[in-house]
């Protein structure tokens, strides 16, 4: 009899233990921002004379309501970033294109409808559609609401990397869209003058 006691404390206590180090682990991962890339790059060499955009398929016009103040900063800043990491590479900075802006706002409320790490819009077409006439590149990500800490994430991603070094590129925009959810949608479009 008590042997089974003795048993029972330890099973208790084995239960107790597994019990406060998963409560942690749960509460450390709900700190955590799960973050996504894309799975390959988003590049062409040149542009096309056809724009499609199928406005039953945008998730709506990103200019109707103006964009947030700390959104607008996010983006400077993220753009910044980006700016002294090619100066770093020993490469020119690349102009802010408000026309990329524009489209960079859809794509980014695009991908907080649908995260396709291949960058096929919710209606099913390329990237590029978004203005084929214009857009050469495309980055794309899910995760952090600060840019120093988004671009830490997002410059190393290996399929990132190559478009936002790209010597070929002389603009870019990048915007960043929060869901309802408080998740973060960031994309860079690039183009070249």
């Amino acid at each position: 009899m008590n042997k089974l006691i003795k048993y029972g404390t330890f099973v208790l206590a084995l239960v107790l233990v597994a019990a406060i180090a998963s409560s942690l682990i749960i509460g450390r991962n709900k700190n955590r921002i799960a973050e996504d890339f894309s799975d390959v790059r988003a590049y062409r060499t040149e542009v096309s004379a056809e724009d499609f955009i199928d406005d039953e398929e945008i998730p709506g016009n990103p200019f109707t309501s103006p964009l947030r103040e700390d959104l607008r900063n996010m983006t400077a800043d993220a753009f910044f970033i980006l700016n002294d990491t090619r100066i770093e590479q020993n490469l020119e900075p690349l102009a802010w294109s408000s026309e990329l802006e524009y489209y960079a706002r859809i794509r980014a409320e695009e991908i907080s409808c649908m995260f396709d790490k291949k960058h096929v819009r919710p209606n099913g077409a390329a990237w590029f559609t978004i203005r084929a006439s214009v857009v050469l590149g495309e980055n794309i990500y899910k995760g952090k609401g600060n840019a120093q800490e988004a671009m830490a994430s997002w410059i190393p991603n290996i399929t990132d990397n190559e478009n936002f070094l790209c010597t070929e590129f002389t603009r870019c925009a990048i915007a960043v869209y929060e869901s309802d959810e408080g998740e973060y949608y960031w994309v860079a479009l690039f183009s070249a003058e």
